[in-house]
């Protein structure tokens, strides 16, 4: 039976000034779903279920039956049309057909004929083949009929490839082709008058080709040309006496050569022993031992012709410890005693080690020198130095007098400073004075200075006293004391108060104006009495605690923007699950449009996605909801629906009302109503019963036989299996009749003839054939051609050269076959 409706609101939470959850909602809607779409109306013919549907069709054309679905009418109604067609018929038991069309083609054989298919074992014995008689042949892909005289014209055609003509006459015509095969003579002598030409002779692993000779291993051995023969591998013999030139491109060798009666080494040893015979020798000496064939070497002791000797660190010397050597590039180095001396580089002329060697002795020294400048490191010795200019002098010149112009150097110095340099001088900060009575040089600082621009010195100190003062004390640093106590310091990268949290930067009453710095790391509390302006890309506050006087919080920018960045704006915020860390966002989301809170977020450059969670909320007024499909604008309380409207929600008590209503006026058993997507379970059709089409003609009409046990089985399938109509019912073999009505045919359309699980491939006409079609074909016999045989009682598909192959088989052939074609296959033994 159906389920039906029954009212799920027991509490009667759906009504007038009551709260109305979602739950309410769902479980009335939940109900009347079960109702109407998911069992819906049994038609058992029980109470409120409906009367059973036994008749289908406009006029009931279709009668549905405890054992069997009938027409209305004897052989008036077709299963499907030449425009709509069914796609698969399965049938598990006898198809009766009165007549069967196959793509169009009607077929007319009868069943014994289309048996003989199965492999009819009956045959006729009394029947003679004859010229005209026929058989079914596959003519490439189409059957057909040809005569056996087709068959004969076909055989003598093609006898040339059978491999059983084993006797013959005397061949006196005729040819062998490329395509025979070997020859095979026996002891025979094969004997002609005539050329052998064409392809190559082998004789005991000799193979002769054309121009080429060789063996089965190396078939090019020897090549043959007007006037040359070309040997590819190697030559062996026990001599060669070659009266000519030989040209040999590749390696010769030989256990021994002789040249004219004279071994090879001898041969050129004496050759080269007459060369340096006679010959003309500068510098060097050059003789010939014929008794063990070696040449000497000898250079002359004095050189006079060699000019050059350039080599990669060459030396030249006494021997390796005194000598000069070029063992570094565009250098020349003298060695004595095994020690490296002076050395000649680019723009220099020098020693090796500093202070180690002399230029000349106390006992013999260089003439003149004539240098540009001398340094001198040491000490000069000198009888006397008399210099005529300048003298520059960057050490000490230690005198026991000087004397300037004849005057003693104290008292040039005193003239010059005291007399000359303060009497007419010029002073600004300080007062210089020359006191001729003890030749003292008196000095005052001005008190106001304006001149000084630096004052450096290590350890400088500069303020009012040694409590409050400017200290250099340390290098590179600069320390500021106050009250006898350091304050701040400036160092390098730093300025900063000497005592941690000691020294205040500015006073409550006196502030600084601006501060331009990179970075701010502050330990205590921060005061901003103004506006505070972060401009870095990234604001970090690790506060547990954020207080906010301002109600409202302004993202997106302190400007409008001008564009739209496609960006979200909100609120992220991370938390824990118990089991692993969340990113959760709430705000407005760009493309969306809408206010969102996504509990498991992912952030991309301010654009979040992720699933949408979960709200709670009290009363929430809105102005419409939406899924993104349908638009709802508010709850109406209409028990008859009267506003049809999709944009509205009706309350619970209104759809209890409207389905209570309707339920009245729902399908009853005489009642005529159109069901829209509804499942009947179990509806009975009444004898002649129908299924109508959408103009409500008889479309599938159902006809009862009393005390029906069988019946028709229809199983829908999933992608890519067939629709399966089918018997079943307490009988345990249930044949399926269909009977066209009249001359009426069943068609089948081409290539959709399944038998036993194969394909039945054949078309109507080739099916005909077998009912002893007239019809010939026009196509001469071609190898490949298909014949149908009966092979021991089973029907099978070979072809015409099998049938050749059988003659061939038999030893077709005699003496008297004297005749044949081009013999291009088989062997003559």
């Amino acid at each position: 039976m159906g389920t039906g409706y029954t009212r799920n609101d027991t509490a009667n939470n759906i009504a007038d000034g009551n709260i109305i959850n979602a739950s309410d909602f769902d479980g009335e809607f939940d109900a009347i779903v079960t109702a109407f779409s998911t069992s819906g109306h049994t038609h058992d013919g029980t109470a409120a279920e409906g009367g059973a549907i036994t008749k289908l069709g406009p006029a009931q054309q279709l009668t549905i039956a405890a054992t069997a679905i009938t027409p209305s009418t004897d052989d008036a109604f077709d299963l499907g049309s030449s425009g709509a067609e069914f796609k698969d018929l399965y049938i598990d038991g006898v198809a009766y057909i009165d007549a069967i069309n196959f793509n169009g083609t009607a077929i007319a054989s009868t069943a014994a004929e289309l048996n003989i298919v199965d492999g009819d074992t009956s045959a006729s014995t009394g029947v003679t083949i004859a010229t005209s008689d026929q058989f079914i042949i596959n003519d490439g892909g189409t059957m057909k009929q040809l005569t056996f005289a087709d068959l004969e014209t076909w055989v003598e055609s093609n006898i040339d490839t059978g491999a059983s003509l084993t006797t013959v006459g005397a061949l006196d015509s005729g040819s062998i082709t490329s395509g025979f095969g070997n020859i095979d003579t026996g002891s025979s002598t094969i004997t002609t008058t005539g050329l052998i030409s064409g392809g190559s002779l082998d004789i005991d692993d000799v193979l002769i080709n054309g121009t080429t000779i060789g063996h089965t291993d190396d078939t090019d051995l020897i090549t043959l040309a007007d006037g040359v023969v070309t040997v590819a591998g190697e030559l062996d013999a026990v001599s060669l006496d070659v009266s000519g030139n030989v040209d040999i491109d590749g390696t010769l060798e030989a256990d021994a050569i002789t040249v004219d009666g004279t071994a090879l080494n001898e041969f050129i040893a004496d050759t080269i022993g007459a060369m340096v015979t006679s010959n003309t020798e500068t510098g060097i000496a050059v003789t010939y031992e014929d008794g063990d064939n070696t040449l000497d070497f000898a250079l002359g002791a004095a050189q006079t012709t060699i000019t050059s000797l350039l080599a990669t660190d060459i030396k030249i010397g006494e021997d390796d410890q005194t000598k000069i050597d070029f063992e570094t590039a565009d250098e020349i180095h003298f060695y004595a005693a095994n020690v490296e001396q002076v050395y000649l580089g680019d723009n220099i002329f020098g020693p090796e080690s500093d202070s180690d060697v002399d230029l000349g002795s106390t006992s013999v020294r260089w003439k003149n020198a004539y240098v540009d400048s001398i340094t001198v490191t040491g000490e000069v010795d000198g009888a006397s130095l008399d210099i005529s200019g300048d003298a520059d002098i960057d050490g000490t010149l230690e005198a026991d007098a000087i004397t300037v112009n004849g005057t003693a150097l104290a008292t040039y110095i005193r003239d010059t400073v005291g007399t000359n340099m303060l009497s007419s001088n010029t002073e600004s900060g300080i007062a210089v004075t020359y006191d001729t009575s003890n030749d003292n040089i008196d000095f005052a600082i001005d008190a106001a200075q304006t001149t000084i621009t630096s004052v450096l010195a290590t350890d400088l100190k500069i303020g009012e006293d040694d409590q409050t003062k400017i200290d250099f004390e340390t290098a590179d640093e600069i320390h500021f004391y106050a009250a006898n106590v350091e304050q701040v310091y400036l160092a390098d990268n730093i300025f900063g108060p000497e005592s941690d949290s000691d020294v205040d930067l500015g006073t409550t009453g006196v502030r600084w104006k601006d501060a331009y710095v990179d970075s701010v790391t502050v330990t205590d509390n921060v005061t901003v009495g103004g506006t505070l302006t972060v401009n870095g890309t990234t604001t970090t506050v690790n506060s547990t605690t954020v207080t906010i006087d301002d109600p409202i919080f302004t993202l997106g920018g302190d400007t409008a923007p001008g564009t739209d960045d496609n960006k979200d704006r909100g609120i992220e915020f991370r938390y824990h699950t118990g089991s692993a860390a969340k990113v959760g966002f709430f705000g407005y989301d760009d493309s969306a449009d809408a206010f969102t809170f996504i509990p498991d977020a992912t952030n991309s450059s301010e654009v979040f996605s992720g699933t949408v969670g979960n709200v709670a909320f009290g009363t929430v007024t809105y102005g419409s909801l939406s899924d993104g499909a349908i638009t709802v604008t508010a709850f109406v309380d209409e028990d008859n629906m009267s506003s049809d409207s999709a944009t509205l929600i009706p309350t619970q008590q209104s759809v209890k009302a409207y389905v209570d209503s309707s339920m009245t006026s729902a399908v009853t058993a005489s009642s005529t109503t159109t069901l829209t997507n509804k499942t009947l379970t179990a509806p009975k059709f009444a004898d002649a019963g129908f299924i109508a089409d959408a103009n409500g003609n008889e479309q599938v009409v159902f006809q009862t036989t009393s005390s029906a046990v069988n019946a028709l089985e229809v199983t829908n399938s999933a992608t890519g299996n067939a629709i399966v109509v089918g018997a079943f019912g307490s009988d345990s073999n249930v044949d399926i009749d269909i009977t066209p009505k009249g001359t009426g045919e069943v068609n089948i359309a081409a290539g959709n003839l399944n038998y036993a699980g194969t394909a039945i491939t054949a078309t109507g006409a080739e099916i005909n054939l077998i009912d002893g079609d007239t019809a010939r074909g026009t196509t001469a016999v071609a190898s490949g051609d298909g014949i149908l045989i009966n092979d021991g009682g089973t029907m099978r598909m070979t072809n015409v050269d099998t049938v050749s192959t059988y003659f061939a088989s038999h030893s077709v052939g005699g003496t008297n076959i004297v005749t044949t074609g081009a013999l291009s296959a088989g062997s003559m033994t």
